[in-house]
């Protein structure tokens, strides 16, 4: 379940980027297919749900793609950790047999 958890975020990202935007699509359609209602005291007339409706898609799109942005990031920032991590074992693996071959070396003769 925790294994690989940096290329599940990437897929989350990619999941919650296409769920926002198709969302803000929705919602917008369902707003210009509502009938005339009442918000805040006034009558929202065709003309006007239709900008909301583009509104609401524009930014509804853009929030969802900047959070996929985000969580893409972070799921990249995690598989290069894991990354570096392996690096660095492998460094100090070799470090210590390096270590080791020098201190032979420069023990004295007897």
């Amino acid at each position: 379940m925790f294994k690989h958890s940096g290329s599940k975020l990437k897929i989350i990202a990619i999941i919650l980027a296409a769920l926002g935007a198709l969302l803000a699509v929705v919602a917008a359609v369902a707003l210009v297919m509502a009938g005339n209602f009442q918000l805040l005291g006034h009558t929202m007339t065709r003309s006007l749900r239709l900008a909301a409706a583009v509104g609401i898609v524009v930014l509804g799109v853009f929030f969802s793609w900047v959070v996929g942005l985000v969580v893409h990031g972070y799921g990249e920032l995690v598989e290069k950790s894991k990354e570096c991590e392996y690096m660095l074992t492998r460094i100090a693996a070799h470090s210590k047999e390096i270590i080791e071959y020098i201190s032979r070396e420069n023990k004295p003769q007897a």
